[in-house]
């Protein structure tokens, strides 16, 4: 168990294959854009993805479309997909091998423990299955058969019980591992660490392993060029050469510039490749027994994983040297360059209809259809959050989704169709239109953005902002257009800025007290129909009463957490484990039980006296009056989560919620659902 954990720590480190004890630092991105760690081309140019998310596994449809999670995913970290040559897929998890029959078919667990790899013969007859801190095992394929499946999964009960007392005990375990207290484990832990173990093997008794000849170290890769011969990769112990009729490995790194290997794979022209952890990319000369360079573009690259087309294509990811690519079955190579918009490429596939992916690991999946001149945005992980909305004033509609990215409407709301944008497909993505149709977009990661051309061309719009990127982007009632940028390290925005008619970017003047702007610290604007403004974040809140002329600061112990105001015009503040409420006529902040949830927290103008407005607790409220006095005319959307309002050219009301868009039509009824389709 020892050796066990202290691999999890290395794989962590360099970004291997997960484990279920550094997944949750792996994932740290969130899930906005999910974290790929393989990419697997199935038949009929559907693609696989898996993330390093628990049950992580994406499937597409036909021409790498309309991606779904496949019913019954084990709720585990997945460390590889594998698919026999017959067709079955298998997962390689932290609790056990699953198998499905076709892309779309029920998941089945075959073998329990902490599945780390499955590597098949190129007939289908052999499988190596490595086992964390047991070895690698040769099994054949009718141990790996659905017969065995279902014996697995629905079989006795009594295999059932075992499969949930082998989970809970290594979930129990982990625990105490964690624990950093625990300087001696008690007679009851290595009772349960010998149960685990038993039940463990018992699931693959009938396996046989593979150690003899080989290093005393877990295999990093493997490559089986039949069912009798194989190469193994090692990190940090080079590559040994398996044979089944010696069932024993031995040393074949000749010519290899590093013992440090990452992946082994096998063209389908017959040439066995070997991918380096800093040394580049080697292939095997047979006649000479040895590794040779593959091309003197790969010096010093990391090369994580490789992918094969019918048509000679080879995909090359390597960790901080992005994407090679070569057409020709590796005569020549180019380097995909600022094509790609990040450089850690960690999962390739060519497509059957020839079709080149590639998973970076911070910025999500992209693929080309022209041979790789050309990279597009693919969102894999099917997200419907809209995060924001904006109309402008010639009626054109912007929705902009989490996961998906920007999408525009020309005919009021009806259709929309996608853009392509400069900013990742995250939930803090901010989009507004100004008077004029400037299209601003904007995020903390990858900065303010503007097109005057409807989205079919960009310009960064950073001049005279501080640090690279924004919380917020407004345009107030009387046009002007001002954002919260976000001053890195601290990820909170670094004052208030207003837009100037030459298109630089100015700190807003006239703050009540003199040098306070640079302690503002700012994530959220928001205009009343009242004719205030609110600005919020960190230990600040500003109000300006005349519509974000002026601004008076006023500052709170406690940190930001929360902003929403109620129909008589009180403003409430959440400050941690505090909440402060200020009414319109006082110039007090009190302390508040909490933020009603009948409070709102987005507003956006209808019409003249009319506003819509998204209850903090849930549903959409359409509210009249003089901007002192509100009243609810129509409510709608109850408990409903809302993320975003828009108001279209003819008055209709758009809601953006976590699951989908919705629409509200003059004289209407109903909440209307709106389509946005990929």
């Amino acid at each position: 168990m020892i050796a066990l954990f202290a691999l999890l720590g290395t794989g962590c480190l360099l970004g291997f294959p997960l484990a279920a004890a550094c997944a949750e630092t792996l994932n740290s991105g969130g899930p906005d854009v999910p974290h790929i760690t393989q990419l697997l081309a199935l038949p009929g140019s559907r693609i696989l993805a898996v993330t390093s998310a628990k049950g992580g596994l994406y499937i597409s449809g036909p021409g790498g479309k309309h991606w779904q999670r496949p019913r019954g995913v084990p709720d585990a970290f997945i460390h590889q997909a594998a698919q026999q040559p017959s067709g079955p897929l298998y997962l390689a998890t932290d609790t056990g091998l699953y198998r499905a029959d076709d892309p779309d078919g029920d998941w089945t667990p075959v073998a329990a423990g902490f599945i780390a790899r499955l590597t098949f013969s190129p007939d289908g007859s052999l499988g190596l299955v490595k086992v964390w801190d047991k070895g690698l095992f040769a099994v054949s394929s009718a141990d790996l058969s659905a017969d065995k499946a279902s014996q697995a999964g629905d079989g006795a009960a009594s295999r059932a019980d075992q499969l949930r007392e082998e989970a809970q005990l290594r979930q129990e375990l982990l625990s105490t591992h964690r624990n950093p207290f625990l300087l001696t484990p008690s007679m009851d832990f290595f009772q349960k660490q010998r149960r685990w173990q038993e039940l463990v093997e018992s699931g693959y008794r009938s396996w046989r392993t593979l150690s003899q000849g080989l290093p005393k170290a877990p295999v990093q890769t493997i490559a089986l060029l039949s069912a009798h011969d194989g190469f193994l990769g090692f990190f940090g112990f080079g590559i040994y050469r398996w044979s089944a009729s010696e069932f024993q490995g031995r040393e074949a790194s000749s010519g290899l510039a590093s013992p440090w290997v990452l992946t082994l794979a096998t063209s389908p022209w017959g040439d066995l490749y070997a991918g380096t952890f800093g040394a580049g990319l080697f292939i095997w000369n047979a006649d000479r027994s040895e590794w040779m360079p593959v091309n003197p573009i790969f010096a010093g690259a990391v090369i994580q994983d490789l992918a094969f087309g019918a048509e000679g294509e080879i995909l090359a990811a390597s960790r901080e040297q992005g994407l090679f690519l070569s057409l020709d079955q590796g005569r020549t190579w180019r380097h995909a360059g600022s094509a790609l918009p990040g450089t850690h490429a960690q999962g390739v596939a060519v497509g059957s209809d020839g079709s080149l992916w590639v998973g970076l690991w911070d910025r999500g999946l992209y693929v080309s259809t022209d041979r790789g001149n050309h990279w597009r945005y693919r969102p894999f992980a099917h997200v419907t959050q809209v995060t924001d909305l904006a109309f402008a004033p010639n009626g054109f509609g912007y929705a902009f989704l989490a996961g998906l990215g920007l999408y525009e409407s020309r005919d009021g709301g009806v259709q929309w169709t996608p853009l392509t944008t400069p900013v990742r497909p995250t939930q803090s993505v901010r989009i507004a239109v100004a008077g004029d149709g400037r299209l601003f977009i904007g995020s903390p990661e990858d900065g303010l953005w503007t097109s005057t051309t409807a989205g079919a061309a960009w310009e960064r719009d950073m001049a005279g902002l501080p640090g690279s990127g924004v919380h917020d982007i407004v345009i107030s009632p009387a046009g002007a257009v001002l954002a919260l940028p976000m001053d890195r390290p601290d990820r909170y925005a670094a004052g208030l800025y207003e837009r100037s008619s030459s298109g630089e970017w100015r700190p807003v003047p006239n703050l009540a007290e003199k040098g306070e702007e640079q302690f503002l610290y700012l994530r959220r604007l928001l205009f009343l129909p009242d004719g205030r403004a609110v600005a919020a974040g960190s230990e600040y809140l500003l109000i300006s009463e005349d519509g974000g002329q002026t601004w008076r600061p006023n500052r709170f112990a406690q940190l930001y957490e929360g902003l929403a105001v109620d129909a008589a015009g009180t403003l409430y503040t959440q400050r941690m484990t505090s909440t402060f409420a200020k009414r319109r006529d006082s110039e007090q902040w009190e302390e508040a039980p909490s933020i009603p949830p009948e409070a709102y927290w987005l507003f956006q103008p209808v019409g003249a006296g009319r506003w819509v407005a998204a209850r903090r607790g849930g549903g959409v409220d359409l509210l009249a009056g003089d901007g002192q006095a509100l009243r609810v005319v129509k409510h709608g959307l109850e408990g409903q989560s809302i993320r975003s309002l828009g108001v279209g050219p003819d008055g209709s009301i758009f809601v953006g919620l976590k699951e989908g868009l919705k629409v509200w039509r003059k004289g209407g009824d109903d909440w209307l659902s709106i389509a946005i389709e990929e």
